[in-house]
Order: structure tokens, then C-alpha cells, then sequence
């Protein structure tokens, strides 16, 4: 409720939000094509990308719910589910 109402008062707060997260995105995009010597703008790489910053979402909200939780735990179990998926670029 609160975050709703900051975001009413202020809507570039959005905004800039949504920037930030467009910038994380592309640095992430740049991390993984130079691993994998693809472009920063390849499909693959930018899905990919963007995954990683979703599983990251999804490691938040699980320490939320449980504060206690390991973080490392947290992140071995997301990315173990992306990589299930099979879905990481190579050249």
C-alpha cells in the first residue's frame, strides 16, 4: 500500500525504476556474451538475461516470506531450475 501511494506521488520514481532495471539487464547481457561469445544483443543471451534477473525477483520474495532462509540455498535452487531448463546460449 505504501509503494503505491509513493508511486502515485511520484511517477518517475517508476520510471527511473524501470530504467535501472533495463541497465541490469544489459549488464548482465554483457557479462554472459562475454562468456559465451556471443553478442550482448543475441536473442538467446538477452532471454537469458533477463531470466537470471527474474530468478533473482524470485530469491527476494522467497527471503521475505522467510527471512531465516540461506540465500546461498536460495540461489543454488533457482538457478538449478533455470539450468533444468536447458536454456543457456552457446556458440
Amino acid at each position: 500500500m505504501a509503494q503505491q501511494v509513493l508511486l502515485q506521488t511520484y511517477p518517475q520514481l517508476l520510471i527511473t525504476g524501470l530504467r535501472l532495471g533495463k541497465d541490469l539487464e544489459r549488464a548482465v547481457a554483457a557479462g554472459m556474451a562475454g562468456r559465451t561469445g556471443l553478442a550482448a544483443t543475441n536473442v538467446q543471451v538477452r532471454t537469458v538475461a533477463a531470466a537470471v534477473i527474474a530468478a533473482s525477483r524470485v530469491v527476494i520474495e522467497c527471503l521475505r516470506d522467510d527471512p531465516a532462509a540461506d540465500v546461498n540455498d536460495l540461489f543454488d535452487q533457482v538457478f538449478s531450475s533455470l539450468a533444468s531448463l536447458n536454456v543457456m546460449p552457446s556458440r
